[in-house]
């Protein structure tokens, strides 16, 4: 069976968070592919990444008509992601909630 994708979301340094409709959570490091033909542009062209979108199928995530992974691809090489956001990402955000005047909501602030 397909994996369904719930919702998918870009964060720093090129991961994507995921989570799928049987209740799992992964981190999939887009970075990894890169050397794939195409997947280069996601790093030279600037806000490409952040454009990242579920198709209605929800079974794949695209980012335009030649770059796309499949929902099976990030549900097999995804880590897990537990509950909490790790520090680094954590680090990251309160800066930027800083840098917004917003309040954060994220652990470990």
């Amino acid at each position: 069976m397909i994996p369904r994708i719930k919702s998918v979301s870009p964060l720093p340094d090129f991961m994507l968070s995921v989570s799928f409709d049987d209740g799992k959570h992964v981190l999939y490091d887009v970075k990894e592919d890169f050397s794939l033909p195409g997947y280069s542009a996601l790093r030279d062209v600037y806000g490409l990444f952040g454009q990242v979108q579920l198709d209605k199928s929800r079974t794949c995530v695209y980012w335009n008509e030649d770059i796309d992974l499949p929902s099976d691809t990030l549900y097999e090489y995804g880590r897990e992601a537990s509950e909490e956001l790790p520090f680094a990402f954590c680090v990251f955000f309160r800066r930027l909630c800083r840098w917004r005047n917003t309040r954060c909501r994220f652990a470990y602030v």
